[in-house]
């Protein structure tokens, strides 16, 4: 049986690509076209009265150069993540025919949510998310409060307050949109009514070089904010900022 393929596609734009639908009598559709690995594709065919089902053959993962193989399977298990391109094959009025969905199924990785969390005043928390691997992070705060959804082509923070202080459990869902899948984990965090004044020590001047140096006390999951004034004014200023409590912390400058 000789074969032709009859569907072409252009580069469109930095090459990329539109899948690709052929006119004529070979037809298909996938049931999910964006999801996570490992997941299942079903295929459901909607070929015309003249091609021969039982000729029906399809290629899962169709590489340019390649010629049509396939399996009559209408179902695929995609295991690692990437963009796929499924081919048809079929004998349309007693002679061999192809339809190509280029890039038609991307299978997405799923990663475990990454974030780190900062404690604030009045039983706070801010959550910060690192990998910004899925469009969306849903969070269940585990109070009772309705969950929220952080998009992260906004920001990739969110804030929460609780009602009371002390230990804290809270699901964060990452999911990709569209496609609707992901993974969740679970974090843990003590929330405190008042972050503790820093203690500063050890504070010491050199004028050759011009340098301070000294140390504060801090605590855990809280980000500071070194401040400075001259000549006495009231009127400070950031010198260094974002620093994460570690219990005591030295500055140099």
């Amino acid at each position: 049986m000789a074969f032709r393929i009859t569907c072409s596609f252009k580069p469109f734009l930095l090459l990329t690509f539109f899948s690709q639908i052929c006119l004529g009598q070979l037809c298909f559709n996938a049931n999910i076209t964006r999801t996570c690995a490992p997941d299942t594709i079903s295929i459901l065919e909607c070929v015309g009265s003249n091609v021969d089902k039982s000729s029906l053959r399809y290629n899962y993962d169709w590489q340019t150069g390649q010629g049509p193989g396939g399996t009559t399977d209408t179902f695929h298990v995609y295991t690692n993540p990437g963009l796929y391109s499924i081919l048809q094959t079929g004998n349309v009025d007693g002679s061999g025919d192809t339809l190509l969905r280029f890039e038609y199924v991307e299978i997405l990785p799923s990663p475990l949510p990454e974030y780190f969390t900062y404690l604030c005043d009045d039983n706070g928390i801010v959550v910060e998310i690192t990998d910004l691997v899925y469009e969306q992070y849903i969070f269940d705060w585990g109070d009772g409060s309705a969950p929220e959804t952080l998009d992260v082509s906004i920001s990739s923070r969110i804030y929460h307050q609780y009602a009371t202080p002390g230990q804290q459990n809270f699901l964060i869902m990452g999911r990709y949109d569209p496609g609707g899948c992901g993974q969740e984990t679970t974090g843990t965090i003590t929330t405190i009514n008042k972050i503790p004044t820093p203690l500063i020590t050890n504070f010491k001047t050199s004028l050759s070089p011009y340098s301070i140096e000294f140390s504060y006390s801090s605590i855990d999951r809280v980000s500071y904010v070194v401040m400075q004034s001259q000549d006495g004014g009231q009127t400070f200023v950031d010198i260094d900022s974002g620093i994460v409590g570690d219990g005591f912390n030295d500055f140099v400058k």
